[in-house]
């Protein structure tokens, strides 16, 4: 099979489903990349960097789905970046996970079910009877569980960019004789580029109960869904603070608590500084010299010069009071 041609190639490059693109095509380099396979790694990246429109409709879909099962969708933004699907196969080296039809980052329900079953199961230490009923039995006693996670997917444009691992360990993590290739500090660090979705991402996540009888079950599910976002997070790299997500009225919350945190700094800090003594240089009052420039300070007394006496004395600190 022919290669396709370079002004075909790049033409495909700006078709609207970049899933298709990132998958199919990462095998072609840029023409006279002579500045390293890690270069031309992130020379391609680069192509996915920016705006990424995505649909509605599907969405809505969902939400509509969930909602007429009983269930609820909720909207989340992300606190930091987001990446997903660091592990799968690519040419360049770091996957991405793309929905298959829309072109878009997205995580699977099982994901998010798998994340929440985590949460329940060993952060909360819900007993087993309640984690089998709820998400299914394991593979000793297999059962169908009464809830039902959808895709989350994307809202609103996306900014997608380029981020960096930069290992410094070499090959100590891949060998099969770890204790011959200790990491050290002569060992340079190769970065490596992968995709990521910038904060400020907003994704719609879907519970509904798999029957009326369930219905119940469908509020703590949604809680543990909260929960396990913003402390565990979604994604790849949480250890490091990516993918964590709060909800809108959160986000709301906590900039309206760091406005008002900042207004009483800025108070707090504006009184301290007028309660602060003079130092040299300032002006300052006295109920008996007037107003007054400090020329020096030695211990608790000032040798000042009064503009309204136009006299120089010495007074102590505790008299004077910044102008």
């Amino acid at each position: 099979m022919q290669p396709l041609p370079r002004e075909r190639h790049a033409k495909r490059t700006s078709d609207r489903n970049f899933g298709l693109v990132f998958n199919k095509f990462v095998d072609q380099w840029p023409d006279g990349a002579t500045d390293g396979l890690g270069e031309s790694k992130k020379t391609w990246l680069k192509k996915f960097n920016g705006r990424l429109t995505v649909l509605p409709a599907p969405v809505e879909r969902i939400k509509e789905l969930a909602e007429n099962s009983h269930g609820k969708a909720v909207i989340y933004q992300t606190t930091g970046p987001f990446v997903t699907g660091l592990g799968l196969p690519n040419g360049a080296e770091n996957g991405f996970l793309w929905h298959h039809t829309l072109g878009c980052p997205y995580l699977p329900g099982a994901s998010v079910k798998g994340m929440v079953r985590a949460w329940a199961e060993h952060w909360l230490e819900t007993d087993s009877s309640t984690i089998a009923r709820l998400f299914g039995g394991d593979e000793s006693a297999p059962s169908v569980g009464q809830l039902i996670f959808y895709d989350a997917l994307p809202v609103e444009t996306l900014h997608l960019y380029t981020e960096i691992i930069t290992p410094h360990t070499g090959d100590w993590r891949i060998t099969e004789t770890p204790q011959d290739s200790p990491p050290a500090d002569w060992i340079s660090p190769i970065p490596v580029p992968f995709l990521a979705v910038k904060e400020g991402a907003k994704f719609q996540f879907a519970i509904s109960p798999r029957s009326k009888a369930s219905e119940s079950d469908l509020d703590m599910a949604l809680n543990w869904l909260k929960e396990a976002l913003e402390w565990i997070g979604a994604g790849a790299k949480t250890a490091i603070g990516f993918g964590r997500f709060l909800t809108m009225e959160d986000i709301d919350r906590h900039a309206q608590e760091e406005k008002t945190y900042q207004s009483a700094y800025a108070v707090s800090q504006k009184k301290a500084l007028s309660n602060a003594p003079p130092s040299v240089g300032d002006r300052a009052v006295h109920d008996e010299w007037g107003i007054l420039e400090i020329e020096s300070i030695t211990g608790d007394m000032a040798t000042v010069y009064s503009l309204d006496e136009a006299e120089r004395t010495t007074l102590p600190l505790s008299e004077l009071k910044k102008q």
